[in-house]
């Protein structure tokens, strides 16, 4: 910056002084071709124009110099300011970062969050080359990025990056290109993510856990459900044939059989739908929910004719799902309403949407049965648990994992509150903003 303030200073002085000079001449000389009267008159005239013309050429000199010394002292302050200001932002930055010569691979300065975080002293560090901050089978990748010629802010990565005790850390470098001492560098900040991949290797793994076991119930259901069917039909053909020849007891536990086999085939059903969730593939759109929990309504009502429920169904709400998927969400939730209020007088249940205190899209289903017992939430989206009997209130158990497994595949979430006795209202998001 002061070169080219200089260089602009060398150029402008004689510019103004050149333009003044002109002015000056031809300005003059038509002054004197007015005044002058004779020959004598314009020897004084041409006399005292060359004298002013030195006078105020020098003035003007001595001022325009004056001028430039008082600016480029302002500007040096600023400067001086402007680098004291990058030396500390550098220096007391919290991020590693460094300052590296592209065309030597020399380190030039390095910062101290920088010494702490690769366990190096400041001569030991500059002293180093960038591969050995890299592991070994990075170099190549390295060289390539070094020799791109990038221009710009670009973030790098991530990088395994090796530090002196030997461990390994995961990051992203930013790299800047500036001129430092007339060279071509690099300022470099790196943003350490070892936790982060830490978090998502163990994710990965439980994911993968997760769908192995998922698979393998999805194998053993499939293959129970043949078994069942053949337990149900036997049972079946011998009450239809031999009947009447049979015992009441005998009659009684064929019945127990069939019944035992008909919601073993339920669950085994509801568990092959789970392994399936992890399988298929989410291809979202906007869906009308507001239609899909009206459908659903009048197949819970067809299926139920004498059951007389209040439902309210805020028109027009729509939800970024998957259509399918969606679907038995909604239908989950909507027959769980439907048969936790089955002993209710009048039976209310609600479907709408609101904005949650994060400022997310939630949607609810509401209804005034039996509720739950709020200790027990964290349960209440795990396999086979339940929180009623059985012989009040049938079914799997399985419905609301299979819920929640759903909405976890559209990134939403998903909770419940209630109260025993006074109904239960459950909310899921699918991670899109209000």
């Amino acid at each position: 910056m002061q070169q080219k303030n200089r260089l602009s200073r060398k150029i402008r002085v004689p510019l103004i002084y050149g333009v003044f000079s002109i002015l000056w001449i031809v300005l003059s000389d038509r002054l004197t071709l007015h005044v002058a009267s004779d020959m004598q008159t314009a020897t004084w005239i041409a006399i005292a124009k060359g004298s002013a013309f030195v006078l105020f050429s020098t003035l003007l000199i001595y001022l325009l110099l004056a001028f430039d010394e008082r600016r480029e002292k302002v500007l040096e302050v600023e400067i001086a300011h402007v680098q004291e200001g990058f030396s500390s932002l550098f220096e007391d930055n919290p991020e590693p970062m460094w300052i590296l010569d592209v065309e030597t691979m020399e380190f030039l300065s390095v910062n101290r969050a920088a010494l702490e975080f690769f366990g190096y002293g400041h001569e030991e560090f500059l002293s180093l080359t960038p591969f050995m901050l890299f592991t070994e089978d990075q170099t190549d990748l390295l060289r390539r990025h070094f020799d791109s010629h990038e221009e710009g802010i670009r973030r790098t990565g991530p990088w395994r990056l090796t530090l002196k005790s030997g461990e390994t850390r995961y990051a992203y470098i930013v790299v800047v290109d500036v001129d430092f001492a007339d060279r071509r560098t690099h300022l470099a900040t790196v943003a350490d993510i070892s936790e982060q991949k830490e978090i998502e290797e163990k994710l990965n793994k439980t994911t993968s856990e997760r769908d192995n076991y998922e698979s393998f119930g999805f194998s053993v259901s499939h293959d129970l459900r043949a078994s069942l069917r053949a337990v149900d039909g036997y049972s079946q053909i011998l009450l239809e044939d031999y009947g009447k020849a049979l015992p009441a007891q005998v009659v009684e536990y064929l019945e127990k059989i069939q019944s035992a086999a008909a919601n073993m085939q339920l669950t085994t059903s509801n568990l092959m739908t789970l392994a399936g969730i992890s399988r298929k593939s989410v291809k979202p759109c906007q869906v009308n929910l507001s239609d899909v929990v009206h459908e659903i309504q009048e197949q819970l009502q067809r299926m139920d004719p004498e059951r007389r429920v209040e439902v309210k169904i805020t028109p027009a709400v729509y939800g970024y799902c998957d259509p399918e998927l969606i679907q038995t969400v909604l239908f989950d939730l909507f027959e769980n309403a439907w048969k936790f209020t089955s002993k209710t007088g009048q039976a209310r249940i609600e479907f709408g949407s609101l904005t949650t205190a994060e400022g997310e899209k939630a949607y609810f289903v509401r209804d005034n049965g039996a509720g739950f017992d709020p200790s027990q939430t964290q349960l209440m989206f795990t396999p086979f648990e339940r929180f009623h009997p059985a012989t009040d209130f049938p079914g799997s158990g399985i419905g609301l994992s299979v819920v929640a497994r759903v909405i976890e595949r559209h990134r939403g979430r998903v909770w419940a509150e209630g109260q025993v006795g006074q109904g239960a209202t459950f909310y899921f998001t699918l991670g899109e903003p209000a």
